[in-house]
Parts: structure tokens; C-alpha cells; sequence
């Protein structure tokens, strides 16, 4: 077995050593990796939750034995890699927030137990921002200028329509959307650093669901990491006071 230990601070997700802290939007999913890269002869890899097993899986010299726990908790959204060992969340719930403990046992050494502590934030959780309308907008993600992210998704309204990019392998960085109906002409502005949305000389058009999704893999898992932000841009008004003069005739 050959595995990796690093330091490094990713949005979302905070690794120190042999414990990982992984924030994840609920509904979203989440890979915990094993940093095992094939399981061997003899290995044996289990996964628990709140002290409780929920994953295994070993290989002897003829099969691989794969094990999940079927229960209520969960409902079938657990997967195990036949190869690595990572467990997979699917549609995560908040009250799959909690400890989970990797163990892996191997005749060629078995390195310490891994504790990911996983925190799943509510869909509630959406923040609200009001706008006057011709004035700008910046939605900021929780990325800082240190922290490393691979792809950056904004998306708008319930379509769900893709209006700006950031894809560091693939070279991509693009605001030249216009999004749904071309209503954003131009006005969009993405920081290239902290994947922050710009949105300028708003209107009441772009009233509505911003969503941002930040994808990133390092070391022990894959994490996926959503931001909602809910705009309402408010129409310009004028203010007239009427003050009444009453004039008394004797």
C-alpha cells in the first residue's frame, strides 16, 4: 500500500496530517480517497461512521471481497472503488455530517488510521443579496487567493445556465457568455484568483438563482462544493414628499 500524507487548505476542505475536514453542499456528492492507488494481496481497507462500519473491502489471491452497509441511513448511496478503496457519497444529507474513519490493514505496513470529518451545509443555506438596479453585484465564493480549486461553474436561473467558467486543466477562462436571452451583454466579471462573479449595470432581468460549483482534487479525495446565492435587484424609485400649506382666512 503506498499512501500520502500533505498539508494544504482548499475551499472546503482543510487537510492537517492524518484528519481532513470536508465541507459539502447537501444533495451534492463527495469522494473520501484511500490514497491507496491499487489494492494488494492481502490488503483490507474499512471505512466507519461514527465508530460504526460501513464500507470493506480485501483481496486475496484469487478475489476481491467488497462490502457496503445496506441500511436505512444511507439508502444505497455509498459507493466503494473495487480498485482504491475511496468511498463515495452520493446526494449527501446533513445527517451524514460526522466522523468518518479510514483504516487499512496491509502485510507490507499499515499506515495510521485517516479521520475525514465531513460537514454537510443545508440547502437553507442560501445566501440573499438585494441590488439596486444599475448598480454592480459581486458574489464572492469562500476561495482566498491561496487556496487551489480546479474547475469553477457559475450558473443562473432554473435552468441552471451556464454564464461563466474557469477550468484550470483545460485552460478555460471565459465571461464571454451572455447567458439565457443574451441578458448579461457583457456585464459579467469573474476574478481569476477567488472565482468571484462581477455582475455590472444590473437589472431587474437579472433578478434570480446564482448557483457556483467548485471542483477540486488533491491528495485523498475529490470534493465538489456549492455555493447558492438568491438576487433580487430592486427598481429605481423617486421619493416626493407633498407638504400641505393650510391657509386661514379670517
Amino acid at each position: 500500500v503506498s499512501f500520502l500524507t500533505v498539508s494544504v487548505f482548499l475551499a472546503g476542505v482543510c487537510v492537517d496530517g492524518n484528519e481532513e475536514s470536508v465541507s459539502v453542499a447537501e444533495g451534492d456528492s463527495v469522494t473520501l480517497k484511500s490514497g491507496v492507488t491499487e489494492i494488494q494481496t492481502d490488503d483490507e481497507i474499512e471505512w466507519r461512521f461514527s465508530g460504526s462500519k460501513i464500507a470493506s473491502i480485501s483481496r486475496d489471491s484469487s478475489e476481491i471481497s467488497l462490502w457496503v452497509k445496506a441500511d436505512v441511513s444511507f439508502r444505497d448511496r455509498l459507493q466503494l472503488d473495487n480498485q482504491t478503496g475511496d468511498l463515495k457519497i452520493r446526494n449527501i444529507r446533513t445527517t451524514d455530517s460526522g466522523e468518518y474513519k479510514l483504516l487499512i490493514s496491509s502485510p507490507r505496513g499499515s499506515p495510521p488510521e485517516i479521520i475525514f470529518t465531513v460537514k454537510v451545509v443545508s440547502a437553507d443555506e442560501v445566501k440573499s443579496v438585494s441590488v439596486l438596479e444599475g448598480d454592480s453585484v459581486t458574489l464572492q465564493t469562500s476561495l482566498t487567493h491561496k487556496q487551489i480549486y480546479d474547475v469553477i461553474l457559475w450558473r443562473f436561473g432554473q435552468q441552471k445556465s451556464l454564464v461563466a467558467e474557469i477550468n484550470r486543466t483545460a485552460g478555460i477562462f471565459n465571461t464571454s457568455s451572455d447567458g439565457p436571452d443574451g441578458r448579461f451583454r457583457n456585464r459579467l466579471q469573474l476574478n481569476c484568483f477567488t472565482g468571484s462573479l462581477t455582475i455590472t449595470n444590473i437589472t431587474t432581468t437579472d433578478s434570480g438563482l446564482y448557483e457556483v460549483e467548485i471542483s477540486s482534487t488533491i491528495s485523498r479525495h475529490t470534493i465538489h462544493y456549492t455555493q447558492s446565492f438568491t438576487v433580487t435587484v430592486r427598481g429605481e424609485y423617486i421619493y416626493i414628499q407633498f407638504i400641505l400649506n393650510t391657509i386661514y382666512l379670517d
